[in-house]
């Protein structure tokens, strides 16, 4: 897309268990606390009952599904149709539906740590859709994260990731 030169396709192939993703050090990332993670992505068409597969975007330790220590936005349309904003602390979750559903195109994602890691905020095209308070991955590891695995279906799926960016931003001095 000429607009977005750097953009990388995550593309599931046309098998009924198709799957790609990019894992960056899935054992890298210890929260502190303050940490901001935003990106980019475009779902060009959404799961259905013939094609249907899940997204995940965050914070994950898992390569091959759900995530046993993470934060993360997750697609599956068979849970809601909306972004579910999931929290997880050795395989346990907590995932709760937000009331914004998840739209075809481009949109932003945010989520941020509080500085005391007692919650995080997750945002999608800068708007609040909710905070997690439990299972957050305080003391596991976990690395960036970017998945589409199909579960039915043989039409090829994808989606479009153009930036990355995870840092700390403490407003309180350590």
């Amino acid at each position: 897309e000429a607009a977005r030169p750097s953009a990388v396709n995550l593309d599931t192939g046309t098998t009924a268990t198709g799957r790609c993703e990019i894992n960056l050090d899935i054992n890298g990332v210890i929260l502190g606390g303050g940490e901001i993670y935003e990106t980019a992505i475009d779902i060009t068409t959404l799961s259905n009952a013939t094609d249907e597969f899940d997204i995940r975007v965050g914070l994950c330790d898992n390569t091959t599904g759900d995530c046993t220590d993470g934060i993360y936005f997750w697609y599956d349309r068979n849970t809601s149709v909306n972004w579910i904003r999931s929290t997880a602390t050795g395989g346990v979750r907590t995932q709760t539906a937000s009331t914004t559903a998840v739209a075809a195109g481009w949109l932003w994602l945010q989520f941020v740590v509080a500085n005391d890691e007692s919650s995080v905020e997750f945002f999608v095209n800068n708007v609040s859709i909710g905070t997690n308070t439990t299972n957050l991955p305080t003391t596991t590891t976990t690395g960036l994260m970017f998945q589409i695995i199909k579960s039915a279906g043989t039409a090829s799926r994808d989606f479009d990731l153009d930036y990355v960016t995870f840092y700390q931003h403490n407003t309180t001095g350590r």
